[in-house]
């Protein structure tokens, strides 16, 4: 990979998030580019712009993010275009919730 602070994640548990249940288990299996959330900042529910603490998880760029949703849930896709304010330049997945995709792995694809 080109940045070596970027890495691939695989999401292997239904994110916590605003979005319905059913939305947040459409990212399940779902592969991207991530970077590790720097410690010093917070995440934000989008939803009501309320700030949450920083679970050490993985930023990844919304646009990647909603076109892989897009791919396998054009539905909960729609979601987050919806409730996601615009402009917004990532998306954080939590330690728990994803595995980094080993790299020998992630370059096959």
């Amino acid at each position: 990979m080109a940045n070596p602070e970027q890495f691939r994640i695989r999401i292997t548990k239904t994110p916590e998030g605003p979005a319905p249940e059913d939305v947040r288990n459409a990212w399940v299996g779902l592969e991207f580019s991530a970077y590790k959330m720097p410690p010093r900042i917070n995440e934000v529910d989008f939803v009501s712009g309320r700030p949450i603490q920083n679970r050490g998880g993985y930023l990844v760029p919304t646009k990647e993010a909603l076109d892989a949703l897009e791919q396998s849930s054009p539905v909960a896709a729609g979601w987050f275009r919806l409730a996601l304010p615009e402009g917004m330049p990532s998306l954080t997945f939590g330690l728990d919730e994803a595995e980094i995709v080993p790299q020998e792995e992630a370059e096959k694809q």
